[in-house]
């Protein structure tokens, strides 16, 4: 495992209680890792409890970032979570090391490998929400083919059942007012200048909830 020009940066993700930052941690200390947060509620200072925050014995031990970065209450996006997270992981390059993300939200997670709307300053659940609720009821045949109405390129790129990605499209529409390829097109879309791909750890059921 070395740093190079094609380093896809890795992400170790998984549901609560899955093992990722013990993972992260054996991987720095067989490598020099730097850990990357991409978790909504660890970003907070102060939001200790129930959050699984690095311990302050675990922060000695490895460089952690993008944790305690923003006060309670403090608004803090999508687009600014891609943005803080492309200077760290350029830092850490920069200092020979290798960037791991661990985490988190999905909201973040997606902004990292999908890119995220400008003008999208916070996660819209509600439009989410409705959107997988019209997925449900239509199915993925009728709501690709209403992406391919809006966004005919985009839709062209994602097979009819991938579902979050035609929810993700559908939703890029309605908050934009512009279909993903005319963002792209203006530079009102902005995408990492990093690649990333998922390391997912899937623990059985009943080791999660034991």
């Amino acid at each position: 495992m070395g740093v190079s020009e094609q380093l896809r940066i890795p992400i170790i993700c998984g549901p609560t209680a899955s093992g990722k930052t013990g993972v992260a941690m054996d991987l720095a200390g067989e490598y020099a890792v730097e850990i990357i947060s991409a978790d909504s509620r660890q970003i907070i200072k102060y939001l200790d409890i129930g959050t699984a925050k690095p311990t302050i014995e675990e922060q000695r031990k490895v460089s952690f970032h993008l944790i305690d970065l923003i006060e309670p209450g403090e608004r803090y996006s999508a687009v600014r979570f891609l943005v803080d997270s492309d200077r760290a992981v350029s830092d850490i390059l920069n200092r020979g090391h290798i960037p791991l993300v661990v985490g988190g939200t999905g909201l973040y997670l997606r902004a990292l490998t999908e890119g995220v709307v400008k003008i999208e300053e916070n996660d819209n659940p509600e439009l989410r929400e409705k959107l997988q609720r019209q997925m449900e009821e239509l199915g993925p045949e009728e709501m690709h083919r209403r992406l391919a109405e809006l966004d005919p390129d985009e839709a062209a790129r994602i097979h009819p059942n991938n579902k979050v990605r035609v929810i993700r499209a559908l939703e890029i529409c309605e908050l934009a007012g512009q279909s993903k390829t005319t963002l792209v097109a203006s530079g009102a879309y902005k995408k990492s200048k990093y690649e990333y791909e998922y390391f997912c750890l899937v623990p059985p059921r009943d080791e999660l909830y034991a």
